[in-house]
């Protein structure tokens, strides 16, 4: 009934928001049986047709968790990599988009360097076929805003150099590529933002270089001049 389907989730989302820290801690204890419970919403969601009312309460609530306990619900997420895997296939709710990009784009110091790299590359790649002509419109153009929002953040995520080698590619672009000349009006429009987004990282990557290559110069004359 409608109680069952929108007001209890309602309820139950404002209650784990409202950052009382017991109600918190309650979840991140040895016993993680109520994260369980939580995350169980992407088994019972149906990939095809994912309720967006209810994607939104679940987003909102894990999202919560990330801002006061970055480290653990970002271990748990990995440790439960199929469920991660699961949230991708559900990307067509906006919400849940944003949550993916929220377990890819890491801030720099959460944890030391290379730690979960290969699962997020593996959920990166997943986001990428979902930018293809295989996947309905709002699926792809979330897939390609979480891309972008990547992008944008590499220099400022953990891994992020080795991320955007990676994003960077041949294998990738060629994708990116695929979808710029696909017939799909959708995916074309993905492709565009995609490949737009990439050259512009690239060039302020290479004018960055320019500038530090200038500065070193200038250093070294200057240096020749006091001698």
């Amino acid at each position: 009934d409608h109680r069952r389907c929108y007001k209890y989730p309602f309820v139950a989302c404002e209650i784990f928001t409202c950052e009382i820290n017991h109600i918190i801690e309650m979840f991140f204890g040895e016993d993680t049986s109520l994260l369980d419970r939580l995350f169980k919403f992407l088994d019972d969601a149906p990939a095809e047709d994912v309720n967006p009312v209810l994607g939104g309460y679940f987003a909102k609530v894990v999202i919560g968790f990330l801002n006061r306990k970055p480290k653990e619900i970002l271990t748990y997420g990995f440790e439960h990599h199929d469920q991660l895997l699961k949230l991708v296939n559900l990307i067509s709710c906006k919400s849940l988009s944003e949550l993916v990009s929220k377990f890819i784009c890491i801030e720099e110091g959460t944890f030391e360097e290379d730690t979960h790299m290969e699962k997020r590359w593996e959920l990166v790649e997943k986001v990428i076929e979902k930018t293809g002509p295989s996947g309905e419109s709002e699926e792809n153009l979330n897939a390609a805003y979480i891309t972008i929002d990547l992008i944008s953040k590499g220099g400022d995520i953990s891994d992020g150099k080795a991320i955007m080698t990676k994003l960077t590619a041949r294998e990738t672009i060629d994708i990116v590529l695929q979808n710029v000349f696909s017939l799909n009006p959708t995916c074309v429009r993905s492709g565009v933002a995609t490949l737009s987004a990439l050259l512009n990282h690239n060039f302020i990557n290479a004018r960055q270089l320019k500038q530090n290559s200038d500065d070193e110069a200038t250093t070294g004359a200057g240096e020749d001049d006091d001698e």
